[in-house]
């Protein structure tokens, strides 16, 4: 279980590192508006990222407690795949 903690750890550090639309966004408004405004896009940004990073923490040591929701959660999502 620690083990998966570090891997999604790792897996958000890279996602938080790669550039994309949220670094877009913090160079806008820094440039537009003012270093406080790029900082509060930054930190709300982070923000979002601990609450996403926290809810999928919380359904992963639900999913491993009850092993038939997490058979009835496979048989969904193949099933939504085949779709």
């Amino acid at each position: 279980m620690e083990n998966q903690f570090i891997q999604l750890g790792i897996i958000y550090l890279l996602g938080i590192v790669v550039p994309g639309p949220s670094l877009s966004l913090i160079i806008k408004n820094g440039m537009l508006y003012s270093r406080s405004a790029g900082l509060m896009a930054s930190f709300g940004i982070m923000a979002g990222i601990a609450i996403q990073a926290g809810i999928v923490l919380i359904g992963l040591s639900f999913i491993e407690k009850d092993s038939a929701f997490f058979k009835a959660l496979n048989i969904f999502c193949s099933l939504y795949l085949f779709y």
